[in-house]
């Protein structure tokens, strides 16, 4: 190896994992560059240098970059034609990344997510039904679409298209009240809830700045409002066969379970409303109790039987994990 070439070996060396295959990958380099005497020292500086940039890659923000860097790093064990070629297949998938996200964060209206997802801003009424159209919605009809459009102008709605590989995946309708802004309605094809990972939900909710407690999308993977700040860690509690985990607050409470068939969670969100007409700032003069969202795994009821048939639940809830509720009575 020349002096270049060395330089680069010795740094992939110092960087490489101890599962890293260095022998092996040694002994064809040098192969390699018997084989390859014009033009061999080149190509191998070049393909050391993508090796060394994969290692750091493996857990890159967009998918065919991670997926291009598993495979340049795992063909290490085999021939170094084969590295090159997967090293020329990681570099372009690199480029192609990088000119994504720098299209991304220069194009007006445009929000980076993770991986392959974004967010686009609904600016026209024409692209808004150009959506509906292709994801078979009703603002997909002009007479629909006037009228969201309206409200929309009129600073009530605002609408973001999800994007995903560059093709419109959900439609996101964001309610703007005087206080906060929440997701009223996120569509898919057909109306369908979209199916989104709890990184991306969350993500969303911190670009945009909103809620979605009552969007059975982020509530199905318990990205709720409350973990905006991050989820705090809190013991399971084991009823039977199944784990629990309980957060509780002041005027909320939020509950996962686990099925342990396929270790998914199922996630509950309850909160302490006010009933009657009386004055607000009159607790005395109204009645508080707990309200259930529509997409909860357990209702109300459910959660109380869990807790009179498991007593030591209501303990866990007493303990210091959590700050203990004023209304916590209402649950024992």
């Amino acid at each position: 190896m020349n002096a270049e070439c060395q330089m680069q070996w010795n740094r992939l060396t110092k960087e490489a994992g101890g599962d890293f295959p260095l022998e092996k990958l040694e002994g064809e380099l040098q192969t390699y560059l018997r084989e390859n005497p014009d033009d061999g020292e080149r190509t191998a500086r070049t393909t050391l240098r993508s090796i060394r940039e994969a290692l750091r890659c493996r857990e890159h923000e967009d998918d065919a970059v991670r997926h291009k860097a598993g495979k340049l790093i795992k063909s290490c064990r085999h021939s170094f034609d084969g590295v090159c070629k997967n090293a020329d297949h990681f570099r372009k998938a690199l480029t192609e990344a990088r000119e994504r996200r720098a299209d991304a964060e220069t194009a007006p209206g445009i929000i980076p997510l993770s991986g392959e997802f974004r967010l686009e801003e609904v600016a026209s009424i024409k692209k808004l039904i150009t959506i509906g159209k292709t994801l078979e919605l009703c603002v997909g009809k002009r007479e629909d679409a006037q009228r969201y459009w309206e409200q929309a102008e009129a600073g009530e709605f605002k609408f973001l298209l999800l994007l995903k590989e560059e093709k419109p995946f959900a439609l996101l309708k964001i309610d703007v009240n005087e206080n906060e802004e929440v997701v009223g309605q996120f569509s898919a094809h057909n109306n369908d809830d979209p199916k989104i990972s709890f990184e991306l939900a969350m993500k969303i909710l911190h670009e945009l700045g909103v809620t979605a407690d009552d969007v059975t999308s982020f509530t199905r993977v318990g990205a709720y409002g409350r973990f905006k700040g991050g989820r705090p860690e809190v013991e399971p509690v084991r009823v039977g066969e199944q784990e629990m985990w309980i957060w509780l607050y002041e005027d909320e409470l939020i509950v996962a379970m686990e099925e342990h068939s396929d270790g998914k969670l199922f996630w509950s969100h309850f909160q302490l409303t006010r009933t009657g007409t009386k004055p607000w700032n009159d607790d005395s003069m109204n009645q508080l109790e707990w309200d259930d969202h529509f997409s909860n795994y357990l209702s109300m009821g459910m959660f109380f039987e869990i807790v009179r048939r498991n007593p030591h639940i209501l303990e866990k809830l007493r303990s210091p994990i959590m700050a203990e509720s004023p209304h916590l009575k209402i649950v024992a």
